[in-house]
């Protein structure tokens, strides 16, 4: 099962609630469906739980039933008698003409909620957060992606809106809203896991980010050791090896024995600090030319 489907199988164990709550929660299963209109309402999903709750719920609010027929791993789900819930919903037969939301049918927190999680479970989508952060709500309509915007964007869930293959989907790239979102939903087991996926994938890139810098850090030192070798053996096979002081001719050694120590390894080897190492190295560098 994939994580979208693992969040709405969470979202259909949320208790229904009240009357209201169940209407308004069909209310967002029905109009973000495959159709919705007065003589027909249906929707496509190959969810069973999603699939048996809304037939549950649509009996329970409407007292209405709902023919199920498969469609290869889909199932079609049919509202027998449409009109209905069509009245309940306050809608008329201008839904020919543009799909709309009627806010009267929301006007609680809880009912909102109800129909942010029947949009959902009808035309919504969430990726795995292992791999990246997108959740998305699509619908064929535009007034209707506007007006969900809008009601989103008052409950502090701002999405963003895109077209794709004429369609409008509302969506989200960042992870606290899509948290905010499944939290609101009915997911938040889920939305927990998001959470622990963000800190899992915080803790990788910050190792990923000390290994590459040690990693720098380590081929500049093996690169700068190189060169001061190299110095070394030119400087050792000249007549100028003979005048170096005996510090430098130590130092000059030491490099040698060990080519890819750190300018504070080196330093301790030779018993003295840091900043001297580096200035006998430095002074072993004006060699560079000989």
């Amino acid at each position: 099962m994939s994580f979208s489907s693992d969040c709405k199988t969470e979202m259909c164990k949320t208790p229904a609630g009240r009357d209201c709550c169940i209407r308004a929660e069909l209310y967002g299963c029905f109009i973000m469906g495959l159709k919705f209109a007065h003589d027909e309402i249906t929707v496509m999903t190959g969810h069973k739980q999603f699939a048996e709750r809304l037939i549950a719920m649509t009996e329970s609010g409407f007292s209405q039933t709902v023919t199920v027929q498969q469609r290869g791993t889909k199932m079609l789900l049919t509202v027998d008698d449409p009109a209905v819930p069509i009245a309940a919903f306050g809608h008329d037969k201008s839904l020919r003409i543009a799909v709309h939301m009627n806010r009267a049918v929301i006007e609680d927190d809880c009912c909102a909620s109800a129909f942010i999680r029947g949009a959902f479970l009808a035309g919504g989508f969430v990726s795995n957060p292992s791999k990246k952060y997108h959740l998305e709500l699509v619908t064929p309509h535009v007034a209707l992606s506007r007006q969900i915007d809008a009601l989103l964007s008052e409950h502090h869930l701002p999405p963003k809106l895109t077209k794709r293959s004429g369609h409008r989907v509302l969506y989200y790239k960042d992870s606290e809203l899509i948290e905010d979102f499944l939290t609101m939903c009915g997911a938040p087991v889920h939305a927990m896991e998001l959470m622990d996926a963000k800190i899992e994938k915080g803790v990788r890139n910050d190792i990923n980010r000390r290994v590459n810098c040690e990693t720098a850090n380590l081929e500049k030192t093996i690169g700068t050791g190189a060169a001061q070798c190299e110095v070394i053996r030119r400087l050792m096979s000249s007549s100028m090896w003979d005048e170096l002081p005996e510090t430098l001719k130590h130092t000059a050694r030491l490099r040698l024995e060990n080519p890819e120590d750190t300018l504070s390894e080196l330093a301790e080897r030779a018993n003295i600090g840091r900043s001297g190492m580096n200035h006998r190295l430095r002074k072993i560098m004006g060699y560079k030319n000989v």
